[in-house]
């Protein structure tokens, strides 16, 4: 099950450039403070040093689709191609692609010269390996992120030459550039393939300018230059330990005192210190954003009318200021975050604070009563109770569940009674279709699904995935069939943002199905002794290619 994923942009036109895409920070996106902005240092980069990292989520393999997963792998791992500035795509082990056969063909010209970490060499067929491997029935190599994004469009794959690699498509997919830019897509060594899940997934072998050395479960990736890396005379340093620590405030608290170098997700109280004593990434990413899913199909918002209710009885700007203290900026459409391509701005005064519309809207949905504690109750006496249900410092953090807090009281005004639901990671993640492991026991699921274009809506909204029911939807509601389909297969412009907009509307507008939180934030505090640090501009991984420290 792809807990999180991404897709950024592309175009159907072919790209030559050899560019030096790893090099190349990917610009500020709408919400980003200096995302992308390498920290400025000595014009002559110094060689040598271990670059500390602590990290909050420690993810369950090294190669995967998580999004927690993919800001590690990114430093072993590479694709095809590689997210660049403004939603577009660049070379990366791919110099080259262009799209034919009215878009169900797509040809890549492979970089020459490239090899694996463990000195295999990059070719055509090992590249079509990986693709086969991707969509195999077996679970040592099958890729459900690839298959969230894929799967509608994949044929098959060819080796045409040395270099050459061939996609074919059962139908054009304007999206597959992009979609192959992605962190869970990085092209492996054949003998990783080969070395089956277990293996794989605590050894993954790339093309990235560092390779693994030891998982140290439940404390740290220990990562080291990688001597074959293709850009030569990088990375500078000469490795990255990356260790896991779960709580915000010891984990910020140890960039204070040296012993770590970057440190990722500021949280709020230490917000305003870290702008002005450390170096601050921040990078707001598009896709979906940080939202609130509504589960449709079983409780009390199978009505569409407390739904509607419950967006009226919060005051999501006022909640996102308290909670997160200026650290996080507040994104009111829940279908797209407002850094994607074709978001809908219009769509940000929908749902705004306003009692006396939920409290209307809750009498007519049959909800006309109060008992002695102020909650709702229908014809029945039964309570209006939502449960909210999160995975603590798995897909939310503390500041997020001051958030839920923040939000219970205030739709406890007009009779909602919000009850907060933490469960471990292996429950979460336990029920196929019918996660986060409890179904028909949640109402409310905060989640997101992170990239950098529309192409996201497919991702949730699309009503199967390959042959089987979209789990990437737990409300299990799909409205928008047909518009996606449309989207998803047009070289039109007007076209697919017309759609883009339908699709926003009827899920967040018309149907209440999303509401928006704050786009998926990566935040990273940097030691002023540590340069050249830079957020890709896909789903913030921090990039350490040419990081390097002050003598």
């Amino acid at each position: 099950q792809a807990a999180c994923g991404s897709s950024s942009s592309s175009g159907s036109s072919s790209s030559s450039a050899a560019t030096n895409a790893s090099s190349n920070a990917g610009t500020s996106t709408a919400l980003s403070v200096t995302a992308g902005v390498p920290a400025a240092g000595p014009n002559t980069p110094t060689r040598g040093g271990i670059i500390n990292v602590a990290w909050q989520q420690e993810p369950p393999c090294l190669y995967g689709e998580w999004v927690q997963i993919g800001y590690l792998s990114q430093q072993y791992l590479e694709e095809l191609v590689a997210s660049g500035p403004n939603g577009s795509v660049t070379p990366m082990l791919a110099t080259s692609w262009k799209a034919s056969n009215g878009g169900k063909t797509y040809t890549f010209q492979i970089r020459k010269g490239v090899e694996f970490s463990d000195g295999t060499p990059l070719t055509a067929a090992v590249v079509v390996d990986n693709l086969k491997s991707w969509f195999s029935p077996n679970p040592a190599t099958y890729n459900g992120y690839a298959e969230s994004e894929i799967g509608n469009f994949y044929k098959d794959a060819v080796a045409t030459g040395p270099h050459t690699v061939q996609i074919n498509l059962t139908s054009p997919y304007y999206y597959l550039p992009s979609v192959l830019s992605q962190y869970a897509l990085g092209i492996q060594s054949p003998k990783a393939i080969a070395a089956g899940a277990t293996a794989d997934c605590q050894d993954p072998i790339g093309t990235g300018p560092f390779e693994v050395v030891k998982w140290n479960h439940g404390v740290d990736v220990v990562l080291k230059k990688n001597p074959h890396y293709w850009q030569k005379g990088l990375p500078y340093v000469n490795g990255i330990v990356w260790k896991f620590v779960d709580d915000d405030t010891t984990r910020y608290a140890s960039l204070q005192s040296g012993e770590n170098d970057v440190v990722y997700n500021i949280p709020s109280p230490d917000w305003s210190n870290a702008l002005t004593s450390d170096q601050v990434l921040r990078y707001n990413t598009g896709g979906t954003p940080f939202r609130l899913i509504l589960a449709t199909n079983w409780g009390p918002f199978a009505n569409v009318l407390v739904r509607k209710a419950f967006g009226y009885a919060m005051n999501r700007p006022a909640a996102v200021t308290a909670a997160y203290s200026g650290s996080r900026v507040y994104n009111a459409n829940g279908a797209l975050g407002a850094s994607t391509p074709d978001y809908d701005a219009a769509l940000a005064d929908a749902y705004t604070h306003t009692p006396s519309l939920a409290n209307k809207l809750l009498d007519e949905a049959g909800w006309s009563k109060k008992n002695s504690a102020g909650i709702r109750v229908n014809s029945a006496g039964q309570e209006l109770t939502i449960r909210l249900v999160y995975g603590l410092n798995m897909n939310v953090t503390q500041d997020d569940v001051n958030l839920f807090q923040i939000i219970q009281q205030e739709v406890k005004q007009v009779g909602f009674n919000v009850v907060l639901v933490p469960v471990p990671q292996a429950t979460f993640f336990s029920s196929g279709a019918g996660w986060p492991g409890i179904p028909g026991k949640w109402n409310i699921l905060p989640w997101y699904w992170v990239g950098r274009t529309p192409d996201n809506l497919h991702v949730t909204w699309a009503p199967t995935i390959g042959n089987q029911v979209n789990v990437n939807n737990p409300s299990g509601d799909f409205p928008v069939d047909n518009q996606i389909a449309e989207m998803v297969a047009t070289s039109n412009p007007a076209l697919r943002q017309k759609l883009v907009y339908q699709i926003q509307n009827i899920v967040y507008n018309q149907d209440a199905l999303v509401f928006g939180i704050s786009p998926l934030e990566v935040s990273l505090a940097i030691t002023p002794k540590l340069h050249g640090v830079w957020q890709r501009d896909d789903v913030g991984e921090p990039v350490f290619t040419n990081a390097y420290f002050s003598k």
